[in-house]
């Protein structure tokens, strides 16, 4: 729009209280210097239709504004200005009614001109008085300068809407400001997304590998998505990104949808986890008729409850949001560790995963953060050769965590992500370099101590964030108790003011962690200070599932821990499949543990999980996931365990036990064999593509119809191009049989369609 229009804009305007005061009230609490508006106009005003308190940046001191306003020309008639400045004279209260002040300043302010004769005698009777004018040209330069969104067809209210919701987001998602790449690396890293079902469930026709999508895509797919990644993996930062997208004007304009961003804990506490009370709410800021409401609540994990709770809030805003035909709404969270909750949540909401980043990706941070070319180089060489570099989980947080600490020029790469964490965190808590704050051991030790202290008590209590006095209160506690020679407040002042750890909000007196994986590592650091680690089916909740995961990269050389896995008692049978998926992370953290403990646990593991699978499909033991087809609990069974072995820390355990198993002598059993085609599978999982050839050779004839279609799902997500011979004879010999067989074709549709608890056994 051209400074013409823009100026008849203005002075297009007709009503001064419904039109020009909303639009002033905008403008004067953007400019700068202006530190406080009072709308004062009405019987009560005394001459001001707002009063503005302004700091003066060389005296360090307020003075306070009286704002006349008009609509229209300012010509000869200006009887009522006059007495409207007059007004201005008389004292009042301000700020709320707290003060009691005395305008020292009056602007006149039009939509239109105020001619040069008014002007004159306005200021030649009030010549003791400060007298600015502001005309409409001057307006619309005040609009152009401060408020630029006003030119775009929205409204007013609308506008503060998506400040709001802007600013909020940024509070809520203060803790991915370290991720933030686009503003601290200068580039963004774009985050892509595969539906769930696409990997999980069996589809004998697929001849394509899943679909990456971006965000935008997956949100077109549904009005129910639900976003899952492990820690770390930038689920936040997907929320705070599309609240800024979508708090545009120009984004309005084409999609008619207003963003609610919130957090799980907020969402239930302050909404009382009702979808009707936020849209009730947006209603009352943003008076549409026509709008669409993108509600997104953010981690659905960090409420500590159990999985059915966490369900049953996951159904009753599926059921509430679903009767309104303008409402999406995309839930993010950790992984369901049991999986016929992660079923039932499939069946209300499209789940899409996060994919990880590309080792190009990764590099890139480091690339960019690691500036210096010699040392830049040599870190990336020794980091391909490191034991990190394979079992780094490719996330935002631990490249961004990788590059900074690489960065201060370290001597050594980390083995694990617990090492990583802590090497970093003693950086940053300048055990090493003094000159960041602590000048002694018992100072940093002080500061660690009150850290995980500090960590306990949040996650005990699901704070997301500290009052800053109970912070005081707790560090007082910890150094009174002890006798230590260290100046306390110095000490305090250093640690929560460390912003590679902590967000401290000073205007609202709280403080919190930068990413909610350090409250973790720190939590973490409490158990093994104060050896009350309580290992049970409750280290595998999404709540706790990274403490001790961090616990585990503490204690290195755990084979007393490894071995307390197999003895942990379960509830449930689903409960028990699902720790074995997660033992695998927590096996790669206590990677020094001699590898013959880690070999019992793996092999245990898919022991367990080939006789979870078995006695499911023979109906031998209660489950929810008997209401799913024999191929859907095949494939979540091999996904999961490909996922948590699909490293090269297990492969030599996995290729020996295929081996040991293929090359036997004589009959497999219908375990043992599905034990093997787990085992294979994960062993493709990880590019060894070879790795059905010897059951293919041994077994072929023999292998059970749901692994033959369960091989050539692998060979579809990991390219067809990539395997060997055998495996793409085989598959077309399968192909054959299946097209000259009605039999096997019927047998194909059971075991893809029809719940295990209504169908027979198929071989």
């Amino acid at each position: 729009m051209d400074l013409a229009k823009k100026n008849q804009q203005i002075k297009a305007l007709k009503s001064e209280v419904n039109e020009f005061h909303p639009l002033l009230n905008e403008l004067f609490r953007r400019l700068p210097d202006i530190t406080h508006v009072e709308y004062t106009h009405g019987i009560h005003e005394m001459g001001a239709d707002f009063v503005l308190r302004k700091q003066d940046q060389t005296l360090e001191r307020q003075s306070y504004i009286g704002v006349v306003v008009k609509v229209g020309s300012i010509k000869q008639d200006h009887s009522k200005i006059n007495e409207q400045i007059e007004e201005c004279s008389v004292p009042r209260k301000a700020d709320g009614g707290k003060n009691e002040i005395f305008i020292s300043e009056v602007w006149v302010v039009t939509n239109g001109n105020i001619s040069h004769g008014a002007q004159q005698k306005i200021h030649h009777k009030y010549r003791d008085k400060n007298i600015q004018f502001l005309q409409g040209t001057d307006i619309t330069t005040y609009i152009d300068k401060f408020y630029m969104n006003y030119w775009t067809d929205i409204s007013i209210e609308l506008g503060n809407y998506f400040r709001e919701v802007s600013e909020s987001s940024k509070y809520m998602t203060k803790n991915v400001d370290m991720l933030d790449v686009s503003d601290h690396l200068g580039f963004e890293i774009e985050q892509k997304f595969r539906s769930h079902s696409d990997v999980t469930h069996t589809d004998p026709g697929r001849t394509k590998a899943p679909k990456i999508l971006g965000v935008s895509e997956i949100l077109e797919k549904d009005n129910f998505i639900f976003i899952q990644g492990s820690m770390g993996t930038g689920k936040s930062s997907i929320i705070s990104k599309l609240t800024k997208q979508y708090s545009t004007n120009e984004h309005f304009n084409s999609s008619k949808t207003v963003p609610f961003p919130v957090t799980f804990q907020e969402f239930v506490n302050t909404y009382n986890s009702n979808i009707e009370e936020i849209i009730s709410l947006i209603n009352e800021k943003v008076s549409l008729d026509e709008i669409h409401y993108l509600i997104m609540i953010d981690g659905l994990d960090e409420l500590n409850e159990t999985n059915t709770e966490k369900f049953n809030r996951v159904k009753s805003i599926y059921q509430t949001a679903n009767g309104h035909e303008n409402c999406k709404v995309l839930i993010t969270s950790r992984p369901f560790e049991e999986l016929d909750l992660s079923n039932k949540v499939a069946n209300l909401f499209s789940v899409f995963d996060i994919i990880p980043l590309s080792i190009k990706q990764i590099v890139k941070v480091i690339d960019y953060v690691c500036t210096t070319g010699d040392v830049k180089n040599k870190l990336l060489k020794d980091l391909e050769k490191s034991h990190l570099f394979k079992v780094l989980p490719r996330t935002p947080i631990s490249a961004i965590i990788l590059a900074k600490l690489l960065k201060q020029d370290i001597k050594e790469i980390p083995s694990t992500m617990t090492e990583l964490y802590a090497k970093y965190t003693e950086i940053v808590l300048g055990r090493w370099n003094m000159s960041r704050g602590f000048q002694s051991q018992s100072e940093y030790d002080t500061a660690q101590n009150v850290t995980a202290n500090v960590a306990k008590y949040m996650l005990d209590n699901q704070l997301p964030q500290l009052s800053l006095s109970e912070f005081k209160v707790m560090f007082d506690d910890y150094v009174n108790a002890r006798k230590l020679e260290i100046d306390q407040e110095q000490v305090f002042e250093s640690l929560i003011s460390n912003e590679e750890l902590f967000i401290l909000d000073k205007n609202r007196s709280v403080i919190n962690f930068v990413h909610r994986t350090f409250a973790e590592y720190f939590y973490a650091i409490h158990l093994n200070r104060d050896h009350s680690a309580v290992i049970s089916e409750n280290i595998y909740t999404l709540y706790w599932s990274n403490v001790y995961f961090f616990y585990f990269g503490l204690n290195r050389d755990s084979r007393s821990l490894v071995q307390e896995l197999s003895k942990i008692e379960f509830t449930s049978p689903e409960a028990r499949l699902a720790h074995t998926f997660h033992n695998g992370n927590l096996l790669l953290a206590a990677y020094l543990t001699p590898y013959e403990y880690i070999k019992q646990s793996v092999l245990n593991s898919y022991r367990e999980a080939s006789e979870f699978y078995e006695q499911a499909i023979s109906k031998k033991i209660e489950t929810p996931l008997l209401a799913l087809p024999q191929m859907h609990i095949l494939s979540i069974i091999s996904y999961g365990l490909a996922t948590s072995y699909g490293y090269d820390f297990f492969m030599d355990i996995l290729e020996e036990r295929s081996i040991e198993i293929s090359t036997r002598s004589g009959d497999v059993s219908e375990l043992e064999m599905a034990e093997l085609f787990f085992i294979n599978s994960t062993l493709v999982y990880n590019d060894k593509f070879n790795s059905f050839d010897l059951m293919i050779n041994n077994y072929g004839r023999h292998i059970p119809l749901a692994f033959k279609i369960g091989i050539q799902h692998y060979v579809v997500i990991k390219k067809v191009g990539n395997h060997s011979s055998i495996v793409k004879k085989y598959l077309k010999d399968v192909k054959k049989s299946v097209q000259k067989t009605t039999g096997v074709r019927q047998a194909i549709l059971q075991l893809l369609e029809k719940p295990v608890q209504e169908s027979t056994r198929v071989n």
